[in-house]
């Protein structure tokens, strides 16, 4: 429970009748209406942020990956030395010309 005996007397204003209190309570309406506008804005980007992470390959996708392709590579030579004609060996006279 609250009590109002508990604050400094000239804290917060006098209440309701005080001359100034309409000013104050605008004052707060357009600062909540200017919190609201800006947590929409928020939402908004959180959204996208969202949308954008779902695409974004996990760590264990790259690694697949990049295992995949290095293995892709890897077969690929070996079937090539495999199946490529065997190298000629070019006959060298030892003199020249």
């Amino acid at each position: 429970m609250i009590r109002p005996s508990r604050f400094a007397p000239g804290a917060g204003g006098s209440g309701p009748d005080d001359p100034t209190f309409e000013i104050r309570l605008a004052a707060l309406e357009a600062a909540v209406a200017e919190i609201r506008r800006e947590l929409q804005e928020i939402r908004l980007d959180l959204r996208e942020i969202k949308g954008k992470l779902s695409n974004v390959p996990t760590t264990f996708q790259l690694v697949f990956m990049q295992s995949g392709l290095i293995l892709a590579i890897f077969v690929a030579a070996l079937a090539l030395l495999r199946f490529a004609p065997p190298r000629q060996s070019i006959p060298v006279s030892g003199k020249p010309g």
